[in-house]
């Protein structure tokens, strides 16, 4: 698709043909697109909340690398969180 500058710094597609003009690739498309994604919700069983399509919960990210990379935190916190502690090495006089 060929896009025409105009004087003020905008773009504008050269043509209206159909067949050339690429309507998912304008910034009105991406806007109507995530606005409808924030319409549709759902349900997730693992973690009882409701979420959107816009801003889905852990569980249900998909595999953008945005949603990769706030996994892959999701992942490394949990790793943390069950990290042995002091606490389970300590015996507490079983055999006294």
């Amino acid at each position: 698709m060929k896009w025409i500058k105009l004087s003020n710094g905008k773009w504008k597609p050269a043509t209206k043909n159909p067949k050339e003009f690429c309507y998912e690739m304008t910034y009105a498309f991406k806007k109507k697109r995530e606005a409808r994604r924030a319409l549709v919700w759902f349900h997730c069983e693992i973690c009882k909340k409701k979420y959107n399509l816009k801003d889905p919960c852990v569980h249900h990210l998909s595999d953008s690398p945005e949603h990769q990379k706030i996994y892959a935190e999701y992942q490394k916190s949990l790793k943390n969180e069950s990290a042995p502690t002091e606490e389970t090495f300590k015996t507490k006089g079983l055999y006294d």
